[in-house]
């Protein structure tokens, strides 16, 4: 169990720091799928153009043929500088211990319990026995989205209990978060981005969460409305 400490205000992470955290990742995601579909699109046309450019045209439709490559390769060089705008630095995989960023997620987050009366618990294996390879920044954005969902989740509800599970086992590990919430009614569009029934809220942190899980080979799924696992890799410990 977390213990309260001295909660100081300027130990916690702002909703509004999280939702643009969340927007960020989602964004340039999007730009980067959008950018590769694109250039695939004008290497398609380019290619085209370049095999009728080949064959024996009359004048006007080989100008069209050449019309057509000068502006495929100014929408590839366009393209190209958005996917440059898109680009962040390369996140910096190293080992880390699952149940250790759990337990700092909840740090952040202790002052929100606190005033909002969650009872927040962390059940974790032995320091260095859940250990995965990942982004520690990422990875703790991922653990801070679930937890503001269980925080959203348990607005007016009686007890209120927030609970991470963290387990090693089979080559993997995993962090379930759950809470005494109800959940949503509507379940079937939990990861959809923008999607929410909550007021205030951005409708991006699940999405988030399951990006980042897959950019480092592991996924996040709904157990039920009240229940997310989270699961990575498990690693060795580093020699």
């Amino acid at each position: 169990m977390t213990s309260d400490g001295d909660d100081a205000r300027g130990a916690t992470i702002p909703d509004a720091t999280l939702v643009l955290l969340n927007r960020a990742t989602l964004v340039q995601h999007t730009v980067r799928t959008a950018v590769h579909e694109l250039n695939n699109v004008l290497q398609m046309i380019a290619g085209s153009a370049e095999l009728l450019g080949s064959a024996a045209l009359p004048p006007a439709a080989a100008a069209r043929v050449e019309t057509i490559l000068k502006h495929s390769s100014r929408g590839h060089t366009l393209v190209q500088s958005v996917g440059e705008l898109a680009k962040v630095a390369t996140p910096a995989a190293r080992t880390l211990d699952l149940g250790s960023l759990c337990d700092q997620a909840l740090a952040l987050r202790r002052y929100e319990h606190k005033r909002a009366a969650i009872a927040a618990t962390l059940e974790r294996p032995p320091a260095g026995t859940a250990l995965v390879r990942a982004d520690g920044a990422l990875l703790l954005q991922a653990i801070l989205n679930l937890v503001v969902n269980a925080e959203q989740a348990l607005a007016g509800t009686a007890p209120a209990v927030l609970t991470i599970a963290v387990t090693a086992r089979a080559g993997q590990v995993e962090v379930i978060v759950s809470d005494s919430g109800t959940g949503p009614a509507d379940r079937d569009r939990l990861f959809d981005p923008f999607v929410t029934t909550r007021a205030h809220a951005a409708g991006l942190g699940l999405t988030t969460a399951r990006l980042i899980a897959r950019q480092w080979g592991g996924d996040l799924e709904a157990l039920d409305g009240s229940r997310f696992r989270l699961t990575l890799p498990a690693t060795a410990p580093a020699l």
